[in-house]
């Protein structure tokens, strides 16, 4: 594909074997409807600096995001239950992820050889599984208040360095190409230029959130 910048219909369900793989994207924008990632799905996107994976995905396949050198930081949903073999492996400039409440198994060498990993933030309770040489860069590693004996006890302390930390949950994402939303205090606020995405009303990135909204600002 020769799109730089890349924003997947609400008709989509899943992203497929190799669909944009070693293609010139800079920028790539998930929304809800999405729920897998397949094998290879951007593997060898050199350019892909900017990655949105809103909530609905729940899987991300194999090799997805094979050696893409130019992302920097990730933030997984809390949809996500599993995150494939070497899906991240080789981002060379990956510096720091956000781990989702909901992951249950990180497969084998899913973010091996990051060479410039040092931050991992873990919001489930629960360690996690995870396979063999995942993180090889023992990088630091936040996890919820009160967990660092499940996550000393586990695997977990094997590959990085544990600490206990008050997380903050954010609640915020792109809506459009140029626009952005934001939940706080009961608010839903939504800012930027141009239009919003065209969301069925089952496919709103703060589907989540709708019984607990009583304003919006625009």
């Amino acid at each position: 594909t020769g799109c730089k910048n890349t924003i997947v219909p609400n008709n989509i369900n899943k992203i497929g074997y190799y669909a944009f793989a070693g293609s010139s994207i800079d920028s790539i924008y998930i929304p809800e409807c999405v729920t897998s990632i397949e094998e290879a799905a951007f593997a060898y996107c050199d350019s892909l600096s900017s990655l949105t994976i809103n909530e609905g995905v729940a899987n991300i396949g194999s090799i997805a995001f094979f050696q893409c050198p130019s992302l920097c930081s990730i933030n997984l949903p809390n949809s996500l239950v599993n995150i494939g073999v070497a899906a991240f492996q080789e981002c060379s400039s990956l510096q720091s992820i956000t781990l989702g409440r909901k992951l249950v198994s990180i497969e084998n060498q899913a973010f091996a050889h990051c060479p410039n990993l040092d931050t991992i933030t873990v919001l489930s309770v629960e360690p996690p599984s995870i396979g063999t040489s995942v993180f090889t860069s023992k990088p630091l590693c936040y996890i919820p208040c009160g967990t660092l004996n499940k996550y000393s006890r586990s695997i977990w302390s094997e590959y990085v360095q544990l600490f206990e930390e008050e997380i903050l949950l954010a609640y915020s994402g792109m809506c459009g190409k140029n626009a952005n939303w934001i939940y706080n205090n009961m608010t839903l606020i939504i800012d930027g230029v141009g239009d919003i995405d065209d969301y069925d009303t089952h496919c709103v990135p703060w589907l989540q959130l709708v019984d607990s909204i009583v304003k919006l600002e625009i």
